[in-house]
């Protein structure tokens, strides 16, 4: 049954709310530096699969703390 009127305004500013709170969540997830090669793997997986890199506002600044976070976390990581 499809939303007509007041209740139809009620879900729009209701699903903009969760969309904006799930926005700032994942920006505040992301920019964190990553305190274990752990946390490291999940926030890749985390960029990976909702396509950061590409589809993400934010995308080029996250990748670049990826690189940082790996930079300083991996062993063998070269600095630059």
């Amino acid at each position: 049954m499809a939303r007509t009127g007041d209740d139809s305004d009620a879900y729009e500013d209701e699903l903009a709310k969760l969309a904006s709170d799930h926005a700032e969540a994942l920006d505040a997830l992301m920019i964190l530096p990553a305190p274990s090669l752990a946390a490291l793997g999940k926030k890749l997986r985390i960029f990976a699969r909702h396509n950061l890199a590409s589809g993400w506002w934010r995308g080029e600044e996250i990748a670049a703390i990826l690189a940082c976070d790996a930079d300083r976390l991996l062993p063998w990581s070269d600095p630059a």
